[in-house]
């Protein structure tokens, strides 16, 4: 039987056009997400020098240096330069009175912060400093952690300040040195159902 047809066959037709946006996005993921690594073996490893002094391991080292921010309910008076550069003279509550560091089995050391305004922070930072230099390699000071409690009426801007002082110093280049990268704070219960 003949099939009548005088009609041309459809030509079938691939449509490409979302193909082509599909590898597009494919390339740009792959651009985005790939990572170039260092050549392996191609190390700069700058080794301490040695020295005689004997040598106490991070291991054997509290890693936990804790500080207590106590608070001073009295009020005091300071004065200060606002905006304008005139001189402001108010009354403050809640200001920061001293710092207590515990470290290991230690003696707590406390500075006293009712003389200039930032002498204790600064005691602060050099003390930690000291911490860091005497009694853990320089490279695994890392493994030191802060824990901050603080009194629960303290002014924050005093928390904040002892945070700075802990976490770096500037050097004598005026280069900002890290410190202690690791700060948690003391869970006091303060304020819970409140």
């Amino acid at each position: 039987m003949k099939i009548r047809g005088g009609q041309e066959k459809e030509q079938i037709k691939l449509q490409t056009t979302a193909m082509i946006d599909i590898v597009f996005q494919l390339l740009v993921f792959f651009i985005m997400t790939f990572k170039i690594t260092a050549l392996e073996g191609d190390f700069q490893v700058n080794m301490p020098q040695a020295s005689d002094l004997p040598q106490t391991p991070i291991e054997n080292i509290d890693k936990t240096i804790r500080i207590h921010l106590y608070e001073n309910p009295q009020a005091i008076r300071i004065t200060y330069l606002n905006a304008d550069g005139k001189e402001v003279t108010r009354d403050v509550r809640n200001t920061l009175q001293s710092i207590e560091v515990n470290h290991g089995d230690r003696d707590p050391v406390t500075f006293s912060h009712l003389g200039k305004q930032y002498d204790a922070f600064k005691a602060l930072r050099d003390h930690i400093q000291g911490i860091i230099e005497s009694e853990a390699d320089p490279s695994q000071a890392k493994e030191l952690e802060v824990e901050f409690e603080v009194d629960p009426n303290l002014i924050h801007g005093d928390t904040v300040r002892a945070v700075e002082a802990v976490s770096a110093r500037i050097g004598e280049d005026r280069t900002i040195i890290p410190m202690i990268e690791k700060i948690k704070f003391k869970d006091t219960g303060a304020g819970a159902g409140e």
